[in-house]
Formats: structure tokens, C-alpha cells, sequence
């Protein structure tokens, strides 16, 4: 069974599809319009898990996923738990002002809006845990090396 993952963004969602092994099959991007997700799931096997990332609320994309018959696995608990590391940079910015974190939250911050920051903060740290798992790395704060 090959396994899809959607990386959503505003206007439009990457997709790709790997086989069991991990290799890449297809890849292909699918612009937000009612029907073009369940028209691009539909040449795909049925039944198959479409694992979502996205800070967002792209609810329709679930429901989306699910008319293609299609399950979507959206971790909703790492999203909280990412939202909520980012809500505690947002708070404790101004005592650790040199960290990566927090010049990213300020500076998207005071050109967007807090909600955009966090979730700013919230994907970066989402991509440098992945990135940590996947090379068995520790952190380190961008620009210490």
C-alpha cells in the first residue's frame, strides 16, 4: 500500500506518494478548489491513509479526504502541543530575546499578528523536530554552530 502525505498550504497542497519502502512514486501540486483533492485521491487505492501537515484549520481537506474514501491522519495533539511550545516563545521572548524562536516570532509578529506568529513559531519547531528525529540529532539554535 502506498502511503499519500498532504503538506497544505494557502492557496494550494503539496502531495506526495511513496511506496512501502519510502521511495518516491509521484509528487504533485493540487490547487484549493472544491473537488480537485477527491479528483486526485480518486486514481489512488482505495482505503489508503493520507497523512496531513498543517498548522491551519483545513477542515475541508479532511472532509475532502474522507469523500474520496480515503482516511486522513491528522495528529491533533502534536498540533496543540507545537501551538502551545510557540504560545510559551511568544511569552517568554523578551527574557530570552537572543534565541532563534523568539527573533522569528518578533519578527513575523510585527509585520503579521500574533496568531500569525505562533503559528510561524509552531511549524518551525514541528520541522526541526522532524529534522531531529530523522538524523538522531540534538537541537541547535540556528546561527550556533
Amino acid at each position: 500500500m502506498s502511503i499519500i502525505a498532504f503538506d497544505s498550504h494557502k492557496r494550494y497542497t503539496w502531495a506526495r506518494i511513496e511506496d512501502e519502502n519510502g521511495n518516491n512514486v509521484h509528487e504533485c501540486r493540487i490547487e484549493h478548489q472544491r473537488g480537485n483533492i477527491v479528483g486526485f485521491l480518486g486514481r489512488q487505492q482505495p482505503g489508503s491513509v493520507v497523512a496531513v501537515e498543517t498548522i491551519g484549520n483545513w477542515y475541508w481537506i479532511i472532509d475532502e479526504i474522507e469523500k474520496a474514501g480515503m482516511r486522513p491522519d491528522a495528529n491533533h495533539y502534536l498540533k496543540w502541543a507545537f501551538s502551545e511550545a510557540a504560545n510559551s516563545v511568544a511569552v517568554n521572548r523578551k527574557s530570552h530575546p537572543e534565541r532563534h524562536v523568539s527573533r522569528l516570532y518578533n519578527r513575523i509578529s510585527n509585520r503579521r499578528n500574533h496568531a500569525k506568529a505562533v503559528g510561524a513559531v509552531a511549524r518551525h519547531l514541528a520541522e526541526a523536530t522532524y529534522w531531529m528525529l530523522t538524523k538522531g540529532e540534538a537541537y541547535r539554535e540556528r546561527g550556533a554552530f
